[in-house]
């Protein structure tokens, strides 16, 4: 039996939601471009109270508050207004009780704000979904089965622009290739981004790695975002531009073990939106039957922890 259109809304205009452009080769680099593209779902309209002129464009129907949409109306929902004002929406949306909602991160500002969401949605039956972008990038899960067979050494991210920020993203693919945070300590932080969300550097111990650092660069001078791992075979360096790794393998010569010629591998990064969108609907129809949210708090508990040792740490 065909699977029928999937009756959505989307939250949110802004340029996640619908402003940023496609990517060079077509595909689609927001939200609303996604679903439009996408066979497998109905837009029933875009919830922005402040429409730009390509939305109004776009001939999609605009609401200007969630509760001016008709509850029968929606069963999914992509949620890509400001990090603000997730909690309340997500809550508003208890109500509704879509089956999902696919969710920017951070999904909340707190974790005590993530765990009422979690239990509210468990009570009501309602899945959710993440926007860990890496996690929809085929690369990353080559690399995870990859290193699986591996020692490994050290990890290091780089990175700016908040803890909650992309330092979120840093932890849940360090999470996801690294297994299980044994031990946080964070050492420094500085303001580059927000004052209510600076960027920390943290060193950290992981079920497979005991040397991980999290190392806050500042946002102020430069966008970075670099990933470098060592193990007892390669090393790998996933460029800022999520475009490319770096790879190096180990050699023997004369007896001693030194790393070859950088060879670059291409990380298919511009296909995240489309993994994520079909990921989505494979949960709403049961094909997946995987929910986000335990990833979701373990990132929410790391950061809570990381927040609240500086704020320990400077009383």
């Amino acid at each position: 039996m065909k699977d029928k259109k999937i009756n959505t809304l989307l939250i949110g205009g802004g340029r996640i939601g619908a402003l940023n452009k496609n990517y060079s080769d077509g595909l689609p680099g927001n939200y609303l471009s996604s679903i439009q593209n996408s066979k497998k779902f109905h837009l029933v309209g875009i919830v922005e109270p402040k429409p730009k002129s390509k939305i109004i464009s776009s001939g999609v129907k605009i609401f200007k508050d969630i509760n001016d949409v008709n509850k029968n109306y929606f069963d999914l929902v992509f949620l890509a207004s400001s990090t603000e004002s997730h909690f309340e929406v997500l809550r508003s949306l208890g109500k509704y009780k879509p089956k999902l909602v696919v969710a920017e991160k951070p999904l909340t500002t707190c974790l005590s704000n993530s765990l009422k969401i979690y239990n509210l949605y468990k009570k009501n039956k309602i899945e959710i979904l993440v926007n860990f972008s890496r996690r929809f990038v085929d690369f990353y899960h080559s690399l995870k089965k990859e290193i699986n067979s591996h020692r490994i050494i050290s990890a290091t991210i780089k990175y700016g622009k908040g803890i909650r920020n992309n330092g979120y993203h840093a932890i849940d693919i360090l999470n996801f290739l690294l297994g299980n945070c044994k031990s946080i300590k964070p050492l420094a932080r500085k303001n580059d981004y927000s004052n209510f969300d600076p960027s920390f550097t943290v060193f950290m111990e992981y079920e497979r790695c005991n040397q991980v650092f999290l190392i806050g660069l500042d946002h102020r001078y430069f966008t970075h975002f670099e990933i470098e791992i060592f193990t007892n075979k390669k090393k790998y360096l996933i460029s800022d531009d999520h475009q490319s790794c770096y790879v190096r393998s180990l050699l023997s010569k004369n007896n001693e073990k030194k790393f070859s010629k950088k060879k670059k591998l291409n990380t298919y990064h511009n296909f995240h939106f489309v993994n994520l969108i079909n990921s989505a609907f494979d949960v709403f129809n049961r094909k997946k039957n995987k929910s986000d949210f335990e990833n979701l708090l373990e990132v929410e508990k790391i950061v809570d922890y990381i927040e609240k040792y500086e704020m320990e740490k400077r009383t």
